[in-house]
C-alpha cells in the first residue's frame, strides 16, 4: 500500500505528470489488501481513510519486533492530580511508541483520555487509547430567521425581522424583540402566540426553545404587549376534571384548570 500510494502521489503531483491519470494500480492493491473496497460499489469515505492510515502505518512501521509492554494503572489518590495524569498519559504514549513508530503515527495519532467509575465501589480508572481519526459533527445551520409581529398596547402592529440562535428560548425571542422597540417593554410583559386563521392557535411558553416549538416559515407569530406581567400563565399542573379554556384550545401545553369566576384568578 505504501508503494502504490507513493506512485499515486508522484503521478498526480509530479512536474512531469500528464494531464490525467487513472489510479488503477492503487485501486487493485487496495481491493486485494481489503476486500471491502474491491469492486466498484459505494463505500464509506471515513472507513477508507481509516484503513489507508493503518495500512501506511503497518508498511512504514520502524519497529519490526514489537515488545510486549503492559500499560500502568491509575491510582485513586492521583485521579485529581493534573500533573500525575499528564505523566500517566506520557507513559501510555511512550509504550505505544515502543510498538508503533511510523510517519503515519507522527502525523495522525492522538490519545483519548477515558475515565471509568465503578458504580458500586466508586473506584476510578483512567486510561489513554490511541486514535488516528477524530469524528466530528457536520456544521449545521444554528440560526433561526423569521419575521414576527409586535402588537403594542396603543399603537399599530409592526413587523420585526428576527435572526437568533435556534436553540434559544421563547424568552430569548421576547428579549430580542423588546430590545428593538422604543420605548422598550419588559420581556415578561409580552405574550407570544401563534395565530392561525385569525385565531389563537398556540401559546409559546418561555422555557421552550425555538427548535422545540417547530415554527415553520409560514407560521404567523405575534408578540402582544400586556398591561402587566401575567401571574396566571402558565396554568397549574393538570388535575382530574379539567376543561380546556378557549385560549389554550389546541395548545401543546398542559390543560389549564378553569378557575372560579369569583376568584382573583378568574379575573
Amino acid at each position: 500500500m505504501a508503494k502504490v500510494y507513493a506512485d499515486l502521489l508522484a503521478n498526480i503531483y509530479s512536474e512531469r505528470a500528464s494531464s490525467s491519470f487513472s489510479p488503477g494500480d492503487f485501486k487493485r492493491t487496495l481491493g486485494s489488501c481489503q476486500p471491502l473496497f474491491s469492486g466498484y460499489g459505494q463505500q464509506d469515505s471515513q472507513e477508507f481513510l481509516s484503513f489507508l492510515v493503518d495500512a501506511l502505518h503497518e508498511d512504514l512501521n520502524r519497529i519490526h519486533k514489537k515488545p510486549y509492554i503492559e500499560n500502568p494503572e491509575s491510582e485513586d489518590k492521583t485521579v485529581n492530580d493534573s500533573e500525575a495524569i499528564c505523566a500517566l498519559g506520557e507513559k501510555f504514549r511512550e509504550n505505544h511508541r515502543a510498538r508503533n513508530d511510523s510517519v503515519a503515527m507522527d502525523l495522525f495519532s492522538g490519545f483519548y483520555k477515558n475515565t471509568m467509575v465503578c458504580p458500586q465501589c466508586n473506584k476510578v480508572s483512567i486510561t489513554f487509547d490511541p486514535f488516528s481519526l477524530l469524528t466530528l459533527q457536520l456544521p449545521m445551520e444554528v440560526t433561526w430567521t423569521h419575521t414576527v409581529t409586535f402588537a403594542p398596547l396603543h399603537k399599530a402592529p409592526v413587523q420585526i425581522a428576527v435572526d437568533m440562535d435556534k436553540n434559544g428560548t421563547i424568552r430569548n425571542l421576547k428579549e430580542y424583540v423588546a430590545k428593538r422597540i422604543t420605548p422598550s417593554p419588559k420581556w415578561n410583559q409580552l405574550m407570544a402566540a401563534e395565530i392561525y386563521s385569525h385565531k389563537f392557535y398556540k401559546l409559546l411558553e418561555d422555557n421552550k426553545t425555538i427548535a422545540e416549538t417547530s415554527i415553520s416559515d409560514t407560521d404567523e407569530i405575534v408578540l402582544y404587549e400586556l398591561d402587566d406581567i401575567p401571574t396566571n400563565f402558565p396554568g397549574p399542573s393538570p388535575k382530574h376534571n379539567k376543561v380546556r379554556s378557549m385560549v389554550t384550545y389546541g395548545n401543546t401545553s398542559s390543560d389549564e384548570e378553569k378557575p372560579d369566576p369569583d376568584s382573583p384568578r378568574g379575573d
